[in-house]
């Protein structure tokens, strides 16, 4: 798929209720802890926050991620805030 000059091969994002998300495409888990996945995907970097989560599922050939937990943002960037505001918590 191609919009506005950005192409995404294979990326699909599920969210179940706020409490259980499954995602493809995913390239690489730039880090985690209970508040926050910070990832690289195919539809771009993607930062999601909420509170206990849990990588419950993480297949690197196939590129897929299963997480639980309560989710409250789901944000794609450019990398950079995202990775400065995952490393300023891990500081903290």
């Amino acid at each position: 798929m191609q919009e506005n000059g950005f192409e995404c091969k294979d990326h699909v994002l599920t969210l179940d209720c706020r409490r259980q998300i499954n995602i493809s495409g995913v390239i690489d888990v730039v880090g985690f802890d209970e508040a926050c996945i910070v990832l690289t995907t195919e539809g771009g970097r993607l930062t999601v926050e909420g509170d206990d989560i849990q990588i419950t599922a993480l297949d690197v050939e196939s590129g897929k991620l299963t997480a639980r937990g309560r989710f409250d943002s789901l944000s794609y960037g450019d990398g950079e805030k995202s990775r400065r505001g995952f490393f300023s918590r891990l500081i903290k």
